[in-house]
C-alpha cells in the first residue's frame, strides 16, 4: 500500500522519512536496533507505551503502524540471522512516538524513539 506524509497527521513528513528508511535497513542495522531495544528496560517501555495510549492517538489506528508494518517486511526477510523481532519493536516504537509526539513527555519520546536513533541517526 502507498502512503504518503499526510496520512501521519501533523507529523507526518518526520514519519515518512522514518518509514522509507525502514524499508532499506540493512541485517547490521537490524541487528544494531535490536541491541538498542533490548537495552531498554521494560518497565521504561511500559510507562511511555501508556503515555502513547493515554495521548488519545493510539497507534494501532494511525497510518504509520501499518505503513511501517508494510515497510518493515522486506528489511526483516534481508536480515534472518539478526535481532529482527527487537528491531521491529524500536522501529515501530519510533514511528509511533513520532506521530504522537507533541502529547507525550520527552522522556517518553526519548524511550521509544532513542533505539532508532541511536543506530539510524549516529553519524549523520
Amino acid at each position: 500500500m502507498n502512503y504518503t506524509a499526510s496520512d501521519f497527521g501533523p507529523n507526518g513528513e518526520e514519519v515518512a522519512a522514518l518509514i522509507e528508511r525502514a524499508r532499506n535497513l540493512t541485517p547490521v542495522q537490524v541487528e544494531e536496533l535490536g541491541g538498542a531495544w533490548n537495552a531498554v528496560p521494560d518497565s521504561s517501555l511500559d510507562a511511555a507505551w501508556d503515555a502513547v495510549q493515554d495521548a488519545g492517538r493510539h497507534p494501532r489506528k494511525v497510518a504509520a503502524w501499518y505503513a511501517f508494518r508494510d515497510a518493515g517486511r522486506d528489511a526483516w526477510r534481508t536480515a534472518q540471522d539478526a535481532d529482527w523481532a527487537a528491531a521491529r519493536y524500536a522501529t515501530r516504537s519510533a514511528a509511533c512516538a513520532v506521530v504522537v509526539r507533541d502529547r507525550i513527555s520527552e522522556e517518553h519520546f526519548n524511550t521509544l524513539y532513542g533505539p532508532w536513533s541511536s543506530v539510524m541517526e549516529a553519524g549523520k
